[in-house]
């Protein structure tokens, strides 16, 4: 951030304007990688936009960062939700990457197949994964390419959800050796990777082992400086996980505060911790039937699955 301030200052100092202007722009590119590898998607989105208004087509000089804010403002389906046709076949548009951006291609690619397993197209989705491989056919190549995790944590929370359980613990495993021995893994990627396993754990029957992830995810979420939001997800993670387990007395704990209500008015990215509110106060209704626990439980399901339905999530309508 200091490099970057230092850049747009330096154009004060009688830089041509068109020069000045595709600094701009590269200072927006880089902010957005920034804000995307802390999981400010939001905040990545908008600088992406920002950078592709004022970096020129084709870009010149040797940075080369208009194609990387064209896959940072695509990721828009993760703060928005929207994964209907038109989003779709934006991000397909986006697969004609320029022959050897193999980055770009993967990450596309793979942000293509996340986005069909949130329609709830899974077979779509498996064959979006294997697309991504088949672009790197050797296997030592793809491990060092940026994105290969998210190839690795899809395909194996695919395989899960299948109940193939091999596969998806050989594919969880891989991605997490990605995750740990480099430093530039998205939080978003991460988030998906740590989730996946510890639902993978519990479907083993080891729900300490569950625990044990999404503890070891906190703890990770607050070295890396991730945003709130990633701490808040592992927190609704483990809440869902006590539930599963009959520990109903730390799940209501974890409700009571979230600062979760069932009369909220819940955006995407919070769609999981409201399901899992959703799922907390229906416990407590089944066990206090004669409380006030379900009021307004009906409606804010109302309220999720108008929404899934709406942005084309039909795999969060399935569970709504």
């Amino acid at each position: 951030e200091t490099r970057l301030r230092d850049a747009e200052l330096a154009t004060r100092a009688g830089v041509p304007p068109d020069e000045a202007r595709v600094i701009r722009g590269q200072a927006a590119a880089i902010r957005a990688g920034i804000a995307r590898i802390s999981d400010d998607l939001t905040l990545c989105v908008t600088l992406a936009g920002e950078a592709l208004e004022l970096l020129p087509e084709p870009e010149v000089g040797p940075l080369k960062l208009r194609a990387a804010s064209i896959l940072n403002a695509s990721r828009g389906f993760l703060v928005s939700g929207d994964v209907t046709r038109n989003t779709e076949r934006s991000i397909s548009a986006q697969l004609t990457a320029p022959e050897g951006n193999q980055h770009a291609s993967l990450s596309s690619t793979t942000n293509l197949g996340r986005l069909r397993v949130m329609q709830g197209r899974l077979r779509q989705a498996k064959a979006t994964y294997e697309e991504a491989m088949q672009m790197v056919s050797e296997s030592a190549k793809m491990r060092q390419l940026y994105g290969s995790p998210a190839y690795y944590f899809g395909m194996g929370d695919l395989y899960r959800e299948w109940n193939d359980l091999g596969a998806a613990r050989s594919h969880l495993e891989q991605g997490m050796e990605l995750v740990q021995g480099t430093l530039t893994v998205d939080a978003d990627v991460i988030l998906v990777g740590y989730l996946s396993v510890a639902r993978l754990k519990h479907a083993l029957g080891d729900g300490a082992g569950a625990l044990a992830m999404l503890e070891e995810l906190a703890r990770l979420t607050q070295q890396r400086g991730f945003v709130a939001s990633v701490l808040a997800r592992a927190e609704a993670a483990k809440a869902r996980l006590w539930l599963a387990r009959g520990d109903l007395v730390d799940a209501i704990r974890w409700a009571q505060t979230s600062g979760l209500r069932a009369d909220g008015d819940p955006n995407f990215p919070q769609e999981g911790e409201y399901l899992t509110l959703a799922r907390v106060l229906i416990a407590q209704g089944q066990e206090d039937p004669s409380g006030h626990h379900l009021d307004g439980v009906l409606g804010l399901l109302d309220r999720l699955l108008k929404a899934a339905e709406d942005g084309g999530r039909m795999g969060s309508a399935i569970e709504i």
